[in-house]
């Protein structure tokens, strides 16, 4: 299973702005690293206004990222953290009731979808267009 193998390597590791790894990540560096696991390279990108304006640019520009209605593993989870923008992402677990992500005051870390806070911040979905 992808989970016992590979996510426990990043379990932990601190959060800095503009991490990228492998000692330390900020939410898009999380993603990206679990992608290029995956054998996907993401593009860098250079602080964007928001998360949002990234997946914008990505889905209109390359078709990177596509929005998606329902949840399905390795997708992206979006969250709205200082509304209205989108601000926070982490990515969906196989068991599709986790995700993986990496915030500021604990690092990497799994919460579950349902967890109160991040529920009612969650903004959406997205995949990875190759899928």
């Amino acid at each position: 299973m992808l989970f016992e193998i590979d996510m426990k390597k990043y379990m932990g590791k601190p959060w800095q702005r503009d991490g990228r790894g492998p000692q330390s990540y900020d939410c898009y560096g999380l993603i990206e690293a679990i992608y290029a696991d995956r054998g996907i390279i993401l593009p860098e990108v250079n602080r964007p206004d928001s998360l949002a304006a990234m997946y914008d640019k990505c889905h209109d520009s390359v078709g990177l990222f596509k929005p998606i209605e329902s949840i399905k593993p390795f997708c992206i989870v979006t969250f709205r953290t200082r509304p209205p923008k989108i601000t926070h992402a982490g990515i969906v677990l196989p068991d599709c009731k986790r995700f993986i992500h990496c915030v500021s005051h604990a690092g990497v870390i799994i919460t579950n979808l349902n967890d109160e806070h991040w529920a009612t911040i969650r903004a959406g979905y997205y995949d990875y267009a190759g899928n």
